[in-house]
């Protein structure tokens, strides 16, 4: 659940979520479904014990990829994705491009 590793040409993938481009709507689902699975489960005391604090971690993990695989968008990452690359790296790289070719020619 979650985080699904999917091997694919000996790169390793990972599913994980974008939040920018969740809208209202998306996000008002993703907290009534969060609060759905938290009216289930006990809330811990201050008297817990570690093991219930790890337990109570997991669970936490566990209930928010499910809410995120079911309300945010998907993306992939790899070792080939580049998270760095942004729009203003686009329009460098069209630049480049342009004032190559007016070379060229």
């Amino acid at each position: 659940m979650g985080k699904e590793r999917l091997e694919q040409a000996n790169h390793e993938k990972e599913v994980l979520w974008t939040l920018a481009a969740m809208t209202e709507n998306n996000a008002e689902e993703a907290e009534k479904l969060w609060m759905e699975f938290a009216e289930e489960r006990a809330q811990p005391d201050a008297e817990c014990t570690e093991d219930e604090v790890e337990q109570e971690a997991t669970w936490g993990q566990e209930v928010m990829s499910s809410v995120l695989d079911t309300t945010a968008k998907n993306i992939k990452i790899c070792a080939r994705s580049k998270r760095w690359w942004n729009a203003d790296i686009n329009e460098r790289t069209r630049m480049v491009g342009r004032v190559r070719r007016r070379r060229q020619n």
